[in-house]
């Protein structure tokens, strides 16, 4: 017999499994930081840096866009054969660069809350992975002069020495 989530569960899968409309504004902020970006370049970049997990629709994209142009932090570059590219503003990498100082202030208040965490879900399987990923953001931040791209590199190589010894 098939197994049902409960309503409880469904409730807190949908909340789990669905990009919040906030974490989209910042990724394409920090997409274009990098260069100008359409909306299309924009979610091809997102499906390819997520690795094929997430591709925002069109019906997401667009809006958000329109909401970032409306708001100073993103202006229209250019517009070739019908296709605007968008570039961030000086206020778009402001407003960007506060959001990463108060995500290190949520990592800092959540460092060395964990073991809390899992005691009120009873869940010590997870344990040793989580003190590695949150020692991973730790040394992140701390170390300012590597970037995210080397972090990565790092992260693949060990994912590919775990899968050779398996």
């Amino acid at each position: 017999m098939e197994e049902r989530w409960s309503e409880h569960q469904r409730h807190w899968a949908r909340h789990f499994t669905s990009v919040p409309k906030g974490f989209c504004r910042l990724f394409v902020l920090k997409l274009l930081r990098e260069r100008p970006m359409s909306g299309a370049e924009l979610m091809n970049t997102i499906e390819e840096r997520t690795q094929g997990q997430w591709r925002p629709s069109p019906g997401s994209i667009y809006p958000i866009l329109r909401w970032l142009d409306s708001k100073g932090l993103i202006k229209i570059e250019s517009v070739t054969e019908g296709e605007k590219r968008y570039a961030l503003t000086e206020k778009g990498q402001s407003f960007l660069e506060e959001a990463m100082r108060f995500k290190q202030e949520i990592m800092a208040k959540l460092h060395g809350q964990q073991s809390m965490i899992h005691e009120m879900f009873h869940d010590t399987e997870g344990d040793v992975l989580d003190r590695l990923v949150e020692e991973v953001y730790t040394l992140i931040a701390e170390k300012r002069e590597t970037s995210e791209e080397d972090v990565a590199e790092i992260l693949r190589d060990a994912r590919d020495r775990l899968r050779r010894v398996g």
